[in-house]
């Protein structure tokens, strides 16, 4: 049977883009994303975790947008992305806590012209979905 609460480790973020070709589906789990380097440094500091009773600067949800400005600061070669407009869309397997929708927020508060919906389910109904969980 699943547990009833995951650990941080356990839960996967699903991100597609159509403001970034580059990105238009990837999965992400907990743990440090492929940005590295001064870049890596300039977008870490653009979302910036909350640290709420432990570090949560790995959760995949702000690996994943981490990694969606990442490679959209490349191709323009700008700190912020700018200009394009679209919408970025964030799968969580679980309700997202405080310090991801922190991140989500300054997400919108560096590429303003991009939509961002956010969506996610219960960990329960995540288990049930594959096979892990009881079924209805």
């Amino acid at each position: 049977a699943a547990a009833a609460e995951p650990a941080a480790s356990s839960i996967v973020a699903r991100i597609a883009s159509s403001a970034t070709p580059s990105c238009l589906g990837r999965s992400v789990g907990y743990g440090l994303s492929d940005v590295r380097g001064a870049l890596g440094s300039r977008v870490a500091e653009l979302l910036r975790p909350i640290f709420v009773g432990h570090d949560r600067s790995l959760h995949a949800e702000r690996q994943a947008l981490m990694a969606l400005l990442e490679a959209r600061t490349l191709r323009s070669e700008a700190p912020v992305a700018e200009g394009k407009e679209g919408a970025v869309r964030l799968f969580v397997t679980h309700t997202p806590c405080i310090s991801c929708l922190a991140v989500c927020c300054q997400f919108v508060a560096a590429w303003p012209e991009v939509q961002l919906e956010v969506s996610f389910s219960t960990w329960s109904e995540c288990c049930r979905w594959s096979g892990d969980g009881p079924t209805m």
